[in-house]
């Protein structure tokens, strides 16, 4: 049964005109994946504008391939509009970098808003060299500027 190894804390850095947020996790047994998620509440340490956000990214198996559901929202009440950004990247095991998965461009954001979408397979074909002993390194950026 495929399951998502101990979850480190969100890692954020502070830039001069923005925030980045990346969550890592492991996908341990990537092959057995019937339906996996993870879920992380993150608040943007801001000194101005302190956004809040919920990630949920959930495996799914979809014959013959693995889907992940990407579903961010913006959970604060602030009237303010930021942009936001995101990826998704698997880690290489074999050359040690990161292969990008899914991208999505700078988008304006403000209280309330949603965005879902599927990422249809997550290993590409021919891929296998991204899964380390069957165990897939996820990273997931989420990147907030226009708030300070």
């Amino acid at each position: 049964m495929a399951y998502i190894d101990d979850q480190p804390l969100p890692v954020e850095i502070d830039g001069e005109n923005c925030h980045e947020v990346e969550f890592n996790f492991t996908l341990l047994d990537y092959h057995d994946v019937e339906t996996v998620g993870y879920t992380k509440e993150h608040k943007i340490k801001c000194r101005t504008l302190k956004t809040e956000w919920s990630v949920w990214l959930i495996f799914q198996k979809q014959d013959p391939d693995i889907s992940c559901i990407i579903n961010i929202c913006r959970t604060d009440v602030k009237e303010t509009t930021v942009t936001a950004s995101f990826g998704l990247t698997i880690h290489n095991p074999v050359n040690l970098e990161f292969k990008e998965i899914a991208t999505f461009p700078e988008t304006e954001v403000e209280r309330n808003w949603n965005f879902k979408q599927t990422v249809r397979p997550v290993v590409p074909a021919g891929n296998a060299v991204l899964l380390d002993g069957g165990n897939l390194s996820v990273k997931f950026c989420l990147k907030v500027a226009g708030c300070h």
